[in-house]
C-alpha cells in the first residue's frame, strides 16, 4: 500500500513542472502535436500537418538531446574509473616513498 501512495504522489503538478522544466523540447513537441491535432480536428490539414512535422522534429531532437547526456554521462564515468585505477599504484607507491623517507 505504501508503494502505491508513493507512485500517486510521484505524479504530482510539481513533478511534472518539474519534468517540463528538464525536457522542454518534450514538452513544445506534446503542444505542438496538440495543436495538430485541433487543426486536424478543424479540418485545416496543411496546418495540421506542417504542426505534426515540427513536434516530430522537437521531439527528435529531445530523444538526440537524452542520449547524448546518457553517453555523455557514461563517458564520464568511464574516465573517473580509470583514472581512480591509475591513481591508486601511484598514490600507495607515493605514501611508501614519503614513508621511508621518515622512518630513516
Amino acid at each position: 500500500m505504501a508503494d502505491l501512495d508513493k507512485q500517486l504522489n510521484g505524479f504530482a503538478p510539481k513533478s511534472v513542472a518539474r519534468h517540463i522544466k528538464e525536457n522542454p523540447h518534450m514538452a513544445v513537441s506534446v503542444g505542438l502535436f496538440f495543436c495538430g491535432g485541433v487543426a486536424l480536428w478543424q479540418d485545416i490539414t496543411p496546418l495540421a500537418g506542417s504542426l505534426f512535422g515540427a513536434g516530430g522534429a522537437l521531439l527528435g531532437a529531445w530523444i538526440t538531446e537524452l542520449n547524448k547526456r546518457r553517453a555523455d554521462a557514461e563517458n564520464k564515468a568511464n574516465k573517473e574509473k580509470g583514472a581512480a585505477a591509475a591513481l591508486a599504484p601511484e598514490l600507495q607507491r607515493t605514501v611508501e616513498r614519503v614513508r621511508y623517507i621518515l622512518d630513516r
